[in-house]
């Protein structure tokens, strides 16, 4: 029988857990912080950024916004980003993309250490998913696939799992992911 995992209570369950976490750190002295990175005024982007900041606001993480032109110079966005990756107050970061095309994305993607990459986009983070490693972060939808089967307790042992797509930022983490909780994927 089919069963329908919902995610507003591993959301739940995942914010209290958060809290939890932040109140430590921050009772050592440690604020954690993320920085968001945005070239220009796109839209989607300024309601994607503007949730990240609420999300991160309900478990007490502090946030840094980078906001840049739409014709600025790839040069300075990568020093930007290299200024968050030397700060160490920074805690992660999340560059929203797509960028626009006069920026080289690959260039900038791998200018992000794979340690402060909270979005899963450089290719260090990508590696440590698929080497089963703690380097970087899984991308986030993909995370979220795992995380919903490890908080509804489904053991993925000796299962068939089937994932639609291919892509980096879901379908072939999250191939990878289930493969390392030993289910047999398709």
């Amino acid at each position: 029988m089919a069963k329908i995992l919902k995610g507003a209570d591993v959301v739940e369950a995942l914010n209290s857990k958060m809290i939890s976490q932040v109140k430590e750190l921050r009772n050592k002295g440690i604020i954690p912080t993320i920085a968001t990175v945005r070239v220009g005024e796109v839209s989607d982007q300024i309601s994607y950024e503007k949730a990240v900041i609420k999300r991160a606001e309900t478990v007490g993480v502090a946030n840094l916004q980078v906001v840049l032109p739409l014709d600025v110079d790839e040069e300075t966005v990568i020093n930007e980003i290299n200024t968050l990756n030397n700060d160490s107050n920074v805690h992660g970061v999340l560059i929203f993309r797509p960028l626009p095309k006069h920026l080289n994305d690959e260039r900038i993607r791998l200018a992000l250490n794979p340690e402060k990459d909270i979005d899963g986009i450089t290719d260090g983070s990508l590696a440590g998913v698929f080497s089963d490693s703690d380097t970087g972060f899984a991308p986030c939808t993909a995370k979220a696939c795992i995380e919903i089967l490890d908080f509804y307790n489904i053991n993925c042992t000796g299962k068939r799992a089937v994932v639609i797509g291919r892509s980096l930022v879901v379908g072939k983490p999250v191939a990878i992911m289930l493969m390392g909780k030993n289910a047999t994927v398709t």
